[in-house]
């Protein structure tokens, strides 16, 4: 839903995130998800992680893979560990 950010200021960004808040909320795209394969790879400080995830599940989703690890926003510590856990969920998980 939507498209990208248009915004060349911070204030306008802002005021973006605000008027477009509902339609860009992720817990609404739970329905969309529900009948594939999802991987969700998140931080520690991410607050919406729980959120979607349960949303994801209340849509029906059953094949939601969900982890958590401590680490900055680009995983940068953890790059390695980051495509061995996606290399080995589209072999597994995905079906691929």
């Amino acid at each position: 839903p939507g498209g990208p950010l248009r915004a060349e200021s911070g204030r306008a960004l802002t005021s973006e995130l605000e008027e477009h808040g509902q339609a860009w909320n992720v817990d609404g795209s739970a329905r969309f998800l529900a009948t594939r394969p999802v991987l969700l790879i998140s931080t520690t400080v991410n607050p919406y992680r729980a959120s979607f995830v349960s949303a994801l599940h209340r849509a029906g989703s059953r094949k939601v893979v969900a982890v958590n690890w401590e680490s900055d926003h680009s995983f940068s510590a953890l790059r390695i560990k980051l495509a061995r856990t996606v290399v080995s969920w589209l072999h597994g998980g995905c079906g691929l």
